[in-house]
This record gives C-alpha cells, structure tokens and sequence, in this order.
C-alpha cells in the first residue's frame, strides 16, 4: 500500500550508505521501485551518492531511481549531469528526458551556464528530447550555438534539430561560415527537419567549400532522401539544377536524385546533358530521374551506347518502359543480362 511505501522510505534511505556496494545496489533499486512514495530524505540519499558512490553501476541506479520518483526527484537528477562518468551523465539525460516537465526543462537551462562543458552538453541532449517543454528555450538553445567546445555546438544543433525549432533556422544558417565541417554538415542535418525555414537557409551551403556539405545541402530538398515535404522543396529546383555542373561527381549525383524525386519536368534537357557525365553512377541516376520527370524515349536513348553495362541496362529498361521498343541494330542485346 502507499502507506506501507513510505514507511519503508526513510530505513531504505539509511541503507544507501551501507559499506556492501550490492546492499547500496538493492537499496537503490528499491527506492526506484518506491517510486513517487519517496521521502525527502530518500530522495536526499540518492542525490548525495553522484558525490560520495565510487561505483557507476550504483550512481547510473541512482539516476534511474531519481527518475521515477517523479518531479520531486528532478533536483537531485539534474546533479549527475555532472557526473565524472560519461555513461551516468548520458544516462541521466536520458532520464531527465523521459521525466518531461517545465521543472525539468528549466533545470537543465540552468546547466547551460554551468563553467563545466560536460555538464552542458548533458543538459543540452535532455533538452533535444523534451518536446514542447525543451523547445520553449530555442532561443537559448541557439545560444549555444558559439560555445567554445565543439562538442556543446554540436549538441546545441542536435538538440535544436530533435525539437524541430525552425524559429532558430537563421542562427542555423549562419553556420554556414563556420570554420568546422562537422558543425557546418550537422547544421544542415538539422535545417531539413525546420520546414520552409529551413529550406530557406539549407541553400546558404550549397555553394561550401567541401563536397560532403555540398552533397548534404542538396540532399535536404530531395523528398524521399529526407524529412522536408515535397511542396516545400520544389521552389528550390533551380537551385539544385545547378549543381548538376558541380564538380564533386557525389553533389551531382544528389542533385539529379533531387530532379528525380521532384519529378521536376522542366530540367529534362539538363538530366538527359549528364549522358557525357564521366562517373558511372551519376549517368545511371539520370536515366532513373528521366523516367521520373515523364521522360520520351528519345531522352534516354542517348545512354543506350553506354559504355558501363549497368547504365545500359538501366537505359533499355527505361527505353521499353517509355515506349521505345526493345532496340534493334547493334543495340539489340542491350536488354541481356551479361
């Protein structure tokens, strides 16, 4: 019974400081199972074991514990996001995560200035996960955007990105001149999951100076590749028209998927230029956007001479699925299976 539980709470909370770490083990559990019927002082107990508990079995038990308590146990939770034990702080994110709450939400914005980054990036990845409670401080999030350890920026843009705050797809944007790659590439990860904001901003690094970014950009306003919606992508096809030319073969391979999926008709001409495209997979994919876009036969007729066998392949299946017949001539065989 409720009344049975809190009489048990204040002896099992003297248990936790026991000198046998599987009797501090099993009274930590016990107190979880305790649950919204701990006491303060039970509570306490299981705070003070972050400071004082030398095993992380006991304090990663104790997170957990203090999760189940409830809101009454978020003060004391939001103490092993400082943990020494990268495993205990992830844990106890996760914890303070599940436990929701504008309590808990407040708490971890309070980290945010803590001098020590581990706890702030903790702090940041509960935030990512607490829905509508954690994107009340995007704005403050985003702050987090110029912290000066790498790891608390990229946290920042994950955490910004779980929440879907397209109100901080600008300062996202800005990343664009960022001198790191990791944070430049994340930033457009998370920009394809903020809506027309983040389409909007997506397009500042199309034109990066590295590939993999590049190709990311590109990636976001391809539907089937990504989290935006189709009706959002398809003002940007100019955009993406372009870097058909790119010079990376990677980013021209993303954008003819791109036309594909968009089934952007206009660009046909464009695809159908890739047949003189010197990498193998790009002049594949084109012939696939072809019959995508509501391609003739003619358009793909150009890749029948290819000289890479999957590309003709790919070109005869299109031809006849077009109307174009099974070929004939020196191309009649193009349909075999080598």
């Amino acid at each position: 019974s409720p009344e049975a539980r809190e009489r048990l709470a204040d002896p099992i909370a003297k248990i936790l400081s026991h000198g046998d770490t599987s009797v501090r083990l099993a009274a930590v559990n016990t107190s979880g199972e305790l649950g919204a019927a701990c006491t303060a002082s039970n509570v306490a107990a299981l705070g003070a074991l972050r400071a004082k508990e030398a095993h992380v079995k006991v304090r990663r038990a104790a997170a957990q514990a203090l999760g189940r308590v409830g809101q009454a146990g978020v003060g004391e939770l939001l103490s092993y996001l400082k943990d020494s034990d990268a495993g205990v702080r992830h844990f106890a994110a996760e914890t303070l995560a599940s436990v929701r709450g504008s309590a808990a939400a407040a708490g971890a914005i309070g980290l945010l200035s803590d001098c020590e980054p581990l706890a702030c990036h903790a702090a940041l990845l509960a935030l990512g996960k607490m829905g509508d409670d954690g994107r009340a401080y995007a704005e403050v999030i985003a702050g987090q955007l110029s912290h000066s350890d790498l790891a608390c920026r990229l946290a920042a843009i994950q955490a910004l990105s779980e929440l879907g705050a397209s109100s901080q797809a600008a300062c996202l944007g800005e990343l664009s001149s960022d001198s790191n790659m990791g944070v430049r590439q994340a930033a457009v990860s998370a920009l394809a999951k903020m809506e027309a904001e983040g389409a909007a901003q997506a397009v500042r690094f199309m034109k990066d100076d590295d590939p993999a970014v590049r190709q990311a950009a590109v990636k976001v306003f391809s539907p089937l590749h990504s989290k935006l919606a189709a009706d959002l992508a398809r003002p940007y096809t100019e955009v993406v028209a372009c870097s058909l030319l790119d010079g990376d073969w990677r980013v021209r391979l993303a954008a003819v998927v791109a036309l594909g999926d968009l089934h952007a008709a206009e660009y046909l001409e464009q695809i159908e230029a890739l047949r003189t495209d010197d990498d193998n997979q790009v002049r594949r994919s084109a012939v696939t956007a072809l019959v995508k876009c509501g391609a003739q036969a003619a358009h793909v007729a150009a890749f029948l001479g290819d000289e890479d066998r999957r590309v003709r392949e790919e070109a005869q299946q299109a031809y006849n699925t077009l109307g174009g017949g099974q070929g004939g001539g020196a191309d009649s065989d193009l349909s075999e299976v080598e």
